[in-house]
């Protein structure tokens, strides 16, 4: 029962993890696509599609493999992996749908066709890993008894109490300490710019003296709220095409 336990605590790290990296991801998508019902909704079917794909085929292997356990370790430092590799991505696929157009150019069929191909590109790596690693940790406690089946609750349950758990910390508490940490490492730049031009005699332009990846920054986190659904280029405030 104590490795019961221990595994436990994986799943619960590791359903936190795979929710606080679907909230940063849909953030993402929704200043690149835009904050429409059909533009979340193309991002989170190929994300639930990922899962269950993986969920299907990689559970399957895990059930031959001599030590599931050992094989989860290896899906998570390949979901870390790809996690890193999607900021990439998404800088990628952000050239393409803007260069494109969009919505405004596409037209509505055409231009959720593109989201999902380019969603696809983005998530598919990660979620069919993620959907891999609860299967694989129950193959290490499941038997026929009902012991057994109990472990394998203990451990679903884990592992949805650490994706609640990822969904609140990342939407209300880990994106705002982020964004207060970038204002204030940023405030004290602008301070410093600000003293150079006086030392200088120079005058300053009025406008947004927040510098780039603040404004990205910002536009990142506020990117739950209601957005544009469609436009051909980037808003003002930072999101693009819908």
């Amino acid at each position: 029962m104590r490795t019961t336990w221990k595994v436990a605590g994986l799943l619960f790290c590791s359903g936190a993890c795979a929710l606080i990296y679907q909230t940063v991801w849909m953030r993402q998508f929704r200043l690149i696509f835009g904050a429409s019902t059909l533009a979340t909704a193309a991002v989170l079917s190929i994300f639930m599609g990922g899962l269950g794909i993986g969920s299907a085929l990689l559970g399957k292997r895990a059930d031959r493999h001599p030590n599931p356990l050992r094989f989860y370790g290896n899906l998570e430092r390949s979901i870390a992996a790809t996690a890193a590799l999607s900021q990439l991505l998404l800088w990628l696929i952000a050239k393409i749908y803007f260069g494109i157009g969009g919505s405004v150019t596409l037209g509505l069929f055409f231009a959720t066709l593109l989201r999902l191909i380019l969603a696809t590109i983005v998530l598919a790596a990660p979620t069919f890993l993620m959907g891999g690693a609860l299967p694989a940790v129950a193959r290490t406690v499941e038997s026929n008894d009902d012991e057994g089946w109990r472990r394998v609750a203990l451990l679903y349950g884990a592992n949805t109490l650490g994706a609640v758990i990822g969904t609140l910390a990342s939407t209300f508490r880990l994106a705002e300490e982020l964004r207060a940490g970038q204002r204030a490492v940023d405030d004290i730049e602008v301070d410093g710019q600000r003293e150079d031009q006086d030392e200088e005699g120079g005058e300053r332009e009025v406008g947004d003296e927040r510098p780039a990846r603040r404004r990205f920054s910002e536009d990142l986190f506020d990117a739950g709220g209601p957005g544009p659904h469609d436009g051909s280029a980037p808003s003002p405030g930072g999101r693009g095409p819908g």
